[in-house]
């Protein structure tokens, strides 16, 4: 990058902050072309939740859409959305929606349970610790909260890293 646009940024550690930011901004353009998103078929999984249960997507998907939300517990987005996840389960469970908590970088099943309990989470927490990642790689997560819905026909519809904006649309009515 040219020196002087570095020169107008007084502090090393904002020269470095701006280069990341720059560097994080082209990956994740180069990245959009990447396979996950939607109107793709989503990748099959079966973890372990928190209760010790095992999940299939593919089991889940007939019951209702599934929303997977990749996280991990020092993400202060993904603490910040707990509420909104609560609410969506709260209003939608019942007309088949799942929302899974996936934590994708392999933290302690000690770390995740009291996060899970800490901070109140009403759906699903799946606490499988390697099989996590693997699924977060078939998934292409770069970020935390990465949200993806899958539809009743195992078809990704949403991929972002905010909440859909319109749930509804894909539950039955």
């Amino acid at each position: 990058m040219n020196s002087k646009f570095f020169n107008m940024i007084p502090n090393f550690h904002l020269q470095q902050a701006v280069i990341v930011l720059f560097v994080s901004l082209f990956c994740l353009n180069a990245w959009a072309d990447t396979p996950g998103k939607t109107g793709q078929t989503a990748p099959d999984f079966q973890l372990k939740t928190l209760s010790g249960d095992t999940v299939q997507l593919s089991r889940l998907v007939r019951r209702g859409p599934v929303m997977l939300v990749f996280y991990e517990t020092q993400c202060v987005y993904c603490f910040s959305h707990i509420s909104e996840f609560n609410a969506l389960h709260d209003r939608y469970h019942d007309k088949g929606l799942t929302i899974l908590a996936i934590n994708y970088v392999g933290e302690y099943l000690t770390d995740i349970r009291n996060y899970a309990r800490d901070n109140g989470l009403k759906y699903t927490v799946i606490t499988d610790k390697i099989a996590s990642i693997d699924v977060a790689e078939a998934y292409h997560v770069v970020g935390s909260p990465t949200i993806v819905v899958v539809d009743t026909h195992g078809k990704i519809v949403f991929y972002g890293y905010r909440l859909p904006p319109d749930i509804s649309k894909w539950l039955r009515t």
